[in-house]
């Protein structure tokens, strides 16, 4: 492994998932390394045009370059592509948030969301991710891996979380989801929210991806998510068929 580079893309990851300019004592306590390594990486970042420097702070902040680069390789990604049309349907019909999450390691990746008219709960971003035992929408994507119990082990221990985390516990909801044909959670990441997901199966019953539905619980009524899942899966095999043989979803 080239270490330059890796310094540099966690500092880049770092800088890009922060809300404010990062100073390099900063950086060097959160990534463990030297501060001579910290400046002189930004010092290139910089001089690339992936970072920023600013001078009354003197902290660092990523630059739009790299969110160009990311939508260079999302507006390529197919399942997304396929997916959207779907999307914009259910949106329109449910009038709640709608997204495309897919599984990255034991992580859950959201490639897509479209919000809630009248959002009223936190929802994830696109480009979020977040430990795919507790979401719906990760429930979802793992019920049918092959290696979905020790993705849950891994998960489950890498997880600091006070939430439920009990891998056979979760590995039983996991056989609920498979025989439903959907997940459901409430409060599964962010408080107060229902949300309601449903696998992108391959020919094989892998998982390419998963699509749902996530509101605040005390709106999203018994009726409307009886309602919405018979839509919510039949979305996703006519994702599954036009996708079809293209490729992974990355």
């Amino acid at each position: 492994m080239d270490s330059t580079l890796a310094k540099g893309l966690k500092i880049l990851e770092v800088l890009a998932d922060s809300d404010r300019p990062q100073g390099v004592t900063a950086l060097a306590q959160r990534l463990g390394l030297p501060k001579s390594n910290i400046h002189r990486t930004l010092s290139t970042l910089v001089e690339i045009g992936y970072a920023t420097r600013h001078e009354d702070l003197h902290r660092y902040s990523a630059t739009l370059k790299t969110w160009e680069v990311g939508a260079n390789i999302i507006s390529r990604n197919f399942l997304r592509r396929a997916s959207l049309p779907f999307l914009r349907v259910l949106h329109q019909m449910s009038q709640e948030t709608v997204y495309l999450a897919v599984l990255d390691g034991t992580d859950v990746l959201y490639l897509e969301k479209l919000d809630a008219l009248y959002p009223m709960v936190k929802s994830a971003r696109i480009g979020q991710r977040m430990p795919s035992i507790f979401p719906a929408s990760g429930l979802a994507l793992l019920a049918h891996m092959p290696d979905a119990e020790n993705r849950v082990r891994r998960c489950a221990e890498a997880t600091s979380d006070i939430r439920q985390s009990d891998p056979d516990a979760i590995l039983s909801t996991l056989a609920q989801v498979r025989s439903q044909g959907y997940a459901r959670t409430t409060s599964g990441w962010n408080q107060g929210t229902l949300s309601i997901a449903v696998p992108i199966l391959r020919p094989d019953t892998d998982t390419m991806g998963a699509i749902g539905i996530a509101g605040a619980a005390e709106r999203l009524t018994e009726e409307l998510v009886s309602e919405w899942i018979p839509t919510l899966r039949n979305s996703a095999m006519q994702i599954s068929e036009l996708v079809g043989n293209e490729g992974d979803a990355f």
